[in-house]
């Protein structure tokens, strides 16, 4: 099951794949940065700990959520 944070971000992106006009708005854009953030940070939080697999797949959904957010 996932996580309760999961299902917002997974409904943001449904949302931002569906209209990507929506990342010009600078609310959404703010948005994405912060969940940009929470991946860095987990993946920081992984790596710190010693859980080198989640620490790369964060990392790597970090970078593209940035990519695909800051690109458009």
């Amino acid at each position: 099951m996932a996580a309760p944070l999961s299902r917002p971000h997974a409904l943001l992106n449904y949302a931002w794949s569906q209209n990507p006009a929506l990342l010009h708005d600078p609310v959404h854009k703010a948005i994405a940065g912060a969940m940009v953030a929470i991946m860095w940070v987990s993946g920081w939080w992984y790596s710190k700990n010693g859980v080198t697999g989640p620490k790369v797949a964060v990392g790597v959904m970090g970078a593209l959520q940035a990519y695909a957010a800051f690109a458009a």
